[in-house]
C-alpha cells in the first residue's frame, strides 16, 4: 500500500510539473456561448458580452501579429487594388479549394437587421468561387443551394475532394450591437505527437493569419484577429484538411449589417478572401 501511495505521489508531482508551453493560448471560453458541436441556430460563436469595444481585450491582429512558428509578416500583401485581382503563377492544378457556406436548409444561422446568415454567406461564397474559377482554380462547395449538409458530411466532402483546405464562411451576432468586425477561427486541438494533425493545424493557422492580415489592411473594416477554437467545434476538430471558419462581420451591428446587405460590400469581402487565399497558397510547397 505504501508503495502504491508513493507511486501516486510521484505521478501527481510529475503531472503538476509538466510544462504548459505546448498548450494553446486561447481566449477564455466564456467569450463564447456555443452549447455543443453543432452550429447553433443563432451562430457558431457569439462575441463576448461587451459594454464597450475596449472591454473585449482583443485588439485587431493580437494573435495575427505572430505565432509559435515565427513572424508571419510574409502573409501580408500590399493593399489590394479595387480594379485588379492578385495573379497566381504557380501550378493551379495542384490545388482543390473547398468552400463551405455555413448553415443552410433547416438551419438558418443567425438573423439580425434583416439579414439571414445562410443566405448571406452563400452569396459571398458564390462570388468568391467565381473569382477563383476565373483564375483557374478548382473549387468545390459543401452546398450550392438552400440545403443542410450535416457536419460529418462536410468533413467527408473535404476528404473526398482531397481539398487543399476548407474555408467555412459565416457571419456573427452579438447582444451588444456596437460590436463589429471580422475574425477567423482555427482548431486548438493540437497534438505534436501526430505530425499530420500538427501540419493540418499549422496550415489552418497560416490561412487564418493570411485572412485577418488582409482584412487589417482594409479601410472601414475592423479585424478582430485570429481565434483558437476553445469549444472543440466538430468541423474544426474533425476536418482532415486545413480548415478555417471566417466570420465576415456582425449582422447585429446596424452599420455593418447595412454594408453586408449590399452586393458591392459582398463583392469586397469575396475579393479580400480571394487575395488571402492566393497569399496563403504562395506559401505552400506541393
Amino acid at each position: 500500500m505504501k508503495k502504491i501511495l508513493f507511486l501516486l505521489f510521484i505521478i501527481s508531482i510529475f503531472i503538476s510539473c509538466v510544462s504548459t508551453d505546448d498548450k494553446p493560448e486561447y481566449y477564455r471560453s466564456n467569450h463564447f456561448n456555443s452549447s455543443d458541436d453543432r452550429y447553433p441556430s443563432n451562430n457558431i460563436y457569439k462575441a463576448p458580452e461587451l459594454q464597450n469595444e475596449k472591454s473585449l481585450n482583443i485588439l485587431p491582429g493580437k494573435e495575427a501579429a505572430g505565432n509559435s512558428e515565427g513572424d508571419n509578416s510574409y502573409l501580408i500583401l500590399s493593399k489590394p487594388d479595387d480594379t485588379k485581382l492578385l495573379p497566381f503563377n504557380g501550378n493551379k492544378s495542384k490545388f482543390a479549394i473547398l468552400l463551405d457556406p455555413g448553415h443552410g436548409g433547416k438551419d438558418s444561422g443567425g438573423k439580425a437587421n434583416g439579414i439571414t446568415e445562410k443566405k448571406l454567406v452563400l452569396k459571398v461564397a458564390n462570388i468568391l468561387r467565381n473569382y477563383l474559377r476565373k483564375n483557374g482554380f478548382k473549387v468545390y462547395f459543401t452546398r450550392t443551394k438552400d440545403e443542410y449538409p450535416t457536419l460529418p458530411e462536410r468533413v467527408a466532402l473535404a476528404k473526398s475532394f482531397n481539398a487543399t483546405f476548407m474555408l467555412s464562411i459565416h457571419a456573427n451576432i452579438c447582444s451588444n450591437p456596437t460590436v463589429r468586425g471580422t475574425l477567423s477561427i482555427y482548431s486548438a486541438n493540437i497534438s505534436r505527437r501526430n505530425k499530420n494533425r500538427w501540419k493540418i493545424l499549422s496550415l489552418s493557422k497560416r490561412l487564418a493569419d493570411a485572412i485577418e492580415n488582409q482584412f487589417k489592411l482594409e479601410k472601414g473594416i475592423i479585424s478582430r484577429g485570429v481565434y483558437k477554437d476553445v469549444r472543440m467545434l466538430y468541423l474544426l476538430r474533425k476536418a482532415e484538411v486545413p480548415t478555417v471558419i471566417s466570420e465576415i462581420g456582425f449582422m447585429s451591428n446596424k452599420s455593418e449589417a447595412k454594408l453586408l446587405k449590399t452586393a458591392k460590400y459582398q463583392d469586397r469581402i469575396a475579393r479580400i478572401l480571394y487575395i488571402s487565399i492566393i497569399v496563403f497558397l504562395r506559401t505552400l510547397k506541393l
